[in-house]
C-alpha cells in the first residue's frame, strides 16, 4: 500500500511541494481552505440536472488527483465500485469509533487505491480525488452514515467534534 510517507510529491494548483511525510494528507492539504462547492442540502437543485434531488455530502474544491485519506485508524474497506453510473469511482470504510459504528461513502474518485477488506490507517492513501459520474469538477464528497443513519458531516457530533472534522481534519 502506498503512503503519504512514500509520496515524494503531491500535486497542488499546478505546481509540486515536498511532502513532509510525517503528516497525515488531510492535515496540509485541508481540501476546506479550496472551498465548499456544494453543501448538504437534501432539497438541492443538481446543478446538471436542474432538479431538486438530495445532496448528502459537504462537497470541498480540491486539486484533481489530490491523495486522499483518513484520520482515525483501523478502518475497513467494505465496498468499491468503479465506474458506478452518477457516483464514478466510490468506496466505503467502517470505522468504530466512540461506541458507533460509522461508514464514510466516497464519491467521484478518479482512482482507488483500496480493496474490500483492506484495513487503513492514518497516511494511507485511499485514492486520488477527481470528477468522475455526474460532477462539475474535481472535488471531494464524502457520505457519513452513523449507526445506520445519513448524517450531514459538518454538524452531526461525535464526543464533541463533528463526524467529517474526526475523519478527514475539517468541518466546514
Amino acid at each position: 500500500m502506498r503512503t503519504a510517507e512514500s509520496l515524494k510529491f503531491i500535486p497542488l494548483n499546478r505546481r509540486n511541494i515536498t511532502n513532509p511525510g510525517s503528516m497525515p494528507l488531510a492535515s496540509y492539504v485541508p481540501a476546506a481552505a479550496f472551498g465548499t462547492s456544494s453543501a448538504y442540502n437534501l432539497q438541492r437543485v443538481h446543478p446538471i440536472t436542474r432538479e431538486v434531488s438530495e445532496h448528502p455530502a459537504n462537497d470541498y474544491l480540491v486539486p484533481n488527483r489530490t491523495p486522499t485519506t483518513t484520520l482515525v485508524p483501523n478502518g475497513t474497506v467494505t465496498d468499491v465500485k468503479m465506474d458506478n453510473g452518477s457516483a464514478g469511482n466510490e468506496y466505503t470504510v467502517s470505522y468504530n469509533y466512540g461506541g458507533h459504528a460509522v461508514e464514510v461513502r466516497s464519491l467521484h474518485n478518479d482512482e482507488i487505491h483500496v480493496q474490500p477488506g483492506q484495513v487503513v490507517n492514518p497516511g494511507d492513501i485511499i485514492g486520488l480525488s477527481g470528477s468522475t459520474g455526474r460532477s462539475t469538477g474535481p472535488h471531494t464528497h464524502n457520505e457519513y452514515y452513523v449507526d445506520g443513519q445519513l448524517v450531514n458531516g459538518a454538524t452531526f457530533m461525535i464526543n464533541g467534534k463533528p463526524v467529517q472534522e474526526i475523519f478527514l481534519g475539517y468541518s466546514r
